[in-house]
């Protein structure tokens, strides 16, 4: 019903050009949620949570820390698929692009908001 709905009011994107477009602003949406949300520490996704721990663990920024897990995951998918079937399934340009992406749009999103953000938290708590 959802799906129903969005697909009325967003167009299919059906050229080359509208998708890589959908594809950048979907990077950006997502790198800017993540960011907001790991910094915000609010209860993370798996994934998000996943990338959270590493970065507190090892002091690395979350940007980077994104980058590394998700590109560990895509590396292992590639192995696996190669295995098993002897080609490598599920990743293509778009996940190749997200994966490195949404990585740079946090720790881009931490440069521009990080400090004030870390203020206007340590303000809030009580």
């Amino acid at each position: 019903m959802l799906l129903n709905l969005l697909s009325a009011w967003i167009p299919a994107a059906e050229t080359m050009g509208a998708r890589v477009a959908v594809l950048l602003i979907s990077v950006i949406l997502v790198g800017t949620g993540a960011a907001l949300s790991l910094d915000m520490r609010l209860i993370a996704n798996p994934g998000d949570g996943l990338v959270q721990a590493v970065s507190d663990r090892t002091g690395i920024d979350l940007g980077l820390s994104k980058n590394i897990v998700d590109i560990t995951c895509v590396t292992l998918t590639c192995i696996l698929s190669m295995t098993v079937s002897h080609r490598i399934l599920g990743v293509g340009i778009g996940t190749l692009i997200a994966m490195i992406g949404i990585g740079r749009v946090i720790a881009f999103v931490n440069k521009l908001f990080g400090e004030k953000l870390a203020l206007l938290l340590s303000d809030t708590q009580l």
